[in-house]
Order: C-alpha cells, then sequence, then structure tokens
C-alpha cells in the first residue's frame, strides 16, 4: 500500500513538472530581450574595449533588443564576441527579467607595436595581435623600427601561427622581441626604466630607458637575462659613482663586458 502510495506521489510530481516546464516554456517564448548588461571582468587593467564597444559589436550582428529570448543563441553571441580581437574571453546569459548578460575578459597588452610600414598594433603575453584603441592608450613599452612579420598581420590572431624556431633575421625579430618585452615586464626594475625597444637596421635591439640621456645597445636575443643583470650591475654600483649624464652610449653586445661611450 505504501509503495502505490509512494508510486502515485511520484507520477503527480511528474504531470506537476512538465505542466511547469510547458509553462515556463511558453512565458519564455513571450519574452522579449529589453536591455544588454556589460560587466568586463578586468576593466581596471585595460580600457581597450568599453561596455558600449562591446553593446554596439553585439547590436549590430544579433539584432537581439526586442528579440524574443528563447531565438537568441548564447553560443553564437560568445561566438561573435569572441571575434573580437582584443576579447579573451566571454560568457552570456539570460535573466528572468529579459536581459541579455555579457562578461567578458579583454587582453592585456604588453607592447605596442610600430612596424616598418608604419602599422600599429598591440600584443599580449601570449602573442595575441589585436588593434589600437581610439579612446585609451595604455602605459606599455613601445617597440619600433625594422619589425616585419613573417605572416600576413590582416588575418593572424596570434604571432605562433608560424613555428619561429628555424627563422632568422627580420623573420624572427617578432618573436626575440616579444621574449624581451615579456621578460622586462616581469622586473619591476626594468618595467619602470624602460619605455622603447628600437630594432636597427642589423635587425638589434636598441633599448630607450625612462632615466638618462643615454642608449642601450642590446644586440640580439642571446644571453639577454646576463645583458640586464650586467645593466643592473652597472646602474647600482658604477653609476652610482659617476653618474650616467655623461654617457650616450651603452653597449651590451659584447659578453663580460660593458662598454660606455661618452658623450
Amino acid at each position: 500500500m505504501i509503495r502505490l502510495k509512494n508510486i502515485a506521489l511520484f507520477s503527480i510530481l511528474m504531470l506537476y513538472l512538465v505542466v511547469m516546464s510547458g509553462t515556463i516554456s511558453d512565458t519564455r517564448k513571450q519574452l522579449l530581450c529589453n536591455g544588454l548588461n556589460v560587466t568586463i571582468t578586468n576593466s581596471k587593467e585595460t580600457g581597450l574595449l568599453t561596455s558600449d564597444d562591446i553593446i554596439d559589436a553585439i547590436s549590430t550582428r544579433t539584432h537581439c533588443l526586442g528579440r524574443p529570448v528563447n531565438e537568441i543563441s548564447l553560443k553564437e553571441t560568445e561566438r561573435i564576441l569572441l571575434e573580437l580581437p582584443a576579447i579573451k574571453s566571454a560568457e552570456c546569459y539570460v535573466t528572468e527579467d529579459g536581459r541579455l548578460h555579457i562578461r567578458a575578459t579583454i587582453r592585456k597588452p604588453v607592447v605596442r607595436i610600430i612596424n616598418i610600414h608604419n602599422k600599429g598594433y598591440y600584443l599580449d603575453s601570449e602573442g595575441y595581435i589585436f588593434p589600437l584603441s581610439e579612446h585609451f592608450s595604455p602605459m606599455v613599452l613601445i617597440a619600433n623600427g625594422r619589425i616585419q612579420e613573417p605572416f600576413d598581420l590582416n588575418r593572424t590572431r596570434n604571432i605562433f601561427v608560424q613555428n619561429p624556431d628555424n627563422m632568422t633575421g627580420s623573420k624572427r625579430v617578432i618573436y626575440d622581441l616579444l621574449m624581451l618585452v615579456n621578460y622586462i615586464n616581469q622586473n619591476d626594475l626594468w618595467r619602470a626604466q624602460f619605455e622603447q625597444i628600437y630594432v636597427n637596421e642589423a635587425y638589434e635591439f636598441e633599448l630607450i630607458p625612462r632615466v638618462g640621456p643615454h642608449i642601450i645597445l642590446f644586440g640580439g636575443i642571446d644571453n639577454y637575462e646576463e645583458k640586464l643583470e650586467n645593466l643592473k650591475t652597472l646602474y647600482t654600483e658604477g653609476f652610482n659613482k659617476s653618474g650616467w649624464n655623461e654617457y650616450v652610449f651603452i653597449n651590451l653586445k659584447f659578453r663580460n663586458q660593458i662598454i660606455c661611450s661618452k658623450r
């Protein structure tokens, strides 16, 4: 008898859930999208995209406002957002009040590239490429000079679409440059000291400091950690006594020695 009663209660519960599911489904069909809420999870770190930029991109492509929410594909909306090069991740969901919510994470630039054709763009630490912003200029290293990409800049999302292991000369510059930039950005002293990296005719790096009138002839990427350690020793021990305003060049290209040229 108890078993029959449990079966009856279970049947009633299942019938209730089916009815409610149908009611919710009918309600959702009648619910129109009446607004967009955008949350940028790392807005304090980067201002390359604003909430308005994201709303414009979604509204233009999906025409979601005024549409029944059950006709809006959340996966498709997320895919459209991820087509924007500056967006690293995106999540979309709809709430009971008919609002489409978007949570987006923006890529953080580590360097601003100005290549040999005067084309500007940003790179993040992973090598993703995204365009400059019209309303925001982050305080990042600037790299310019003889920078020639070994890929189609207009069609490439990440510089590592190609393997740089066997590349040399101009083709490898962008990869060595990002390696150096990432190392600089991991060090508080170097991140504060350097403002520009110039790639010269020999495809070697010249570092432009914020403090001091000198130029640092860095050479290639070889032994880059040792070169910067030697430079730190020069700054903290050598220039503490002599000062750095009298030097025009500091040459780190040769191993185990630093050559300083006076003005």
